[in-house]
């Protein structure tokens, strides 16, 4: 996974985070199969639940098609 923070950072610094491998768009739909996947294996999901909220928000101020490093604005106040 930090093999990609490079590529994450040049984004960030840019503005430009359009992306063709892992959309957000991709990353909500998957998302909650993710924490069931969590919580049936009896591990509790409490860290990462915060992230769907925040992919929620994303996609609803129109950002589905860029990447993860996208997070890294929304997360500015």
């Amino acid at each position: 996974m930090l093999s990609g923070a490079p590529a994450w950072g040049r984004a960030i610094d840019s503005g430009e985070h359009l992306t063709d491998v892992s959309s957000l768009a991709v990353n909500q739909a998957a998302f909650p199969n993710f924490l069931a996947t969590f919580w049936d294996q009896g591990i509790s999901a409490e860290l990462f639940e915060p992230f769907q909220a925040i992919l929620d928000r994303a996609i609803k101020q129109g950002y589905e098609a860029d990447g993860l490093s996208r997070i890294a604005d929304l997360l500015k106040k």
